[in-house]
């Protein structure tokens, strides 16, 4: 089966107000989210092919109750100060049509094209033909 970048997540204090950072350097903010039964609320960003994710636990009972425990996010999100990566990414199959990922249908993705590369995001300012590196 082959696999691709569903979405980048970084561990957040709650509220994210890190994610004023993206909003300054021009990032489109989709609507917040909350994982009912995971205990997580996040802001996130989307893009042409994924996003980003900037997450905390909302409700730390729901976020180490049965159901979520294999996800280990209560554990990372706990010791994001510690020894824990911030960082994550979740990846999808390829064989999945546009229309089936809601990921393309998050935000106004109109101002601002980002593609996930190799490497690094490339993000391109259409309205300015301008481009950097994230």
């Amino acid at each position: 089966m082959r696999i691709e970048l569903d979405h980048l997540f970084i561990c957040t204090t709650p509220g994210a107000p890190e994610a004023e950072k993206f909003v300054e350097f021009g990032l489109i903010e989709a609507p917040p989210n909350q994982h009912p039964g995971q205990g997580t609320s996040c802001r996130r960003f989307a893009f042409v092919n994924a996003m980003i994710e900037l997450f905390w636990v909302s409700d730390p009972s729901e976020a180490q109750n049965r159901s979520t425990m294999r996800t280990l996010l209560w554990e990372r999100w706990a010791g994001r100060d510690r020894n824990s990566s911030l960082f994550g990414i979740c990846l999808r199959p390829t064989n999945r049509k546009k229309s089936e990922n809601r990921l393309f249908q998050l935000g106004n993705t109109d101002r601002l094209i980002c593609r996930i590369h190799s490497s690094c995001l490339l993000v391109r300012r259409e309205l300015k033909n301008r481009c950097g590196y994230i």
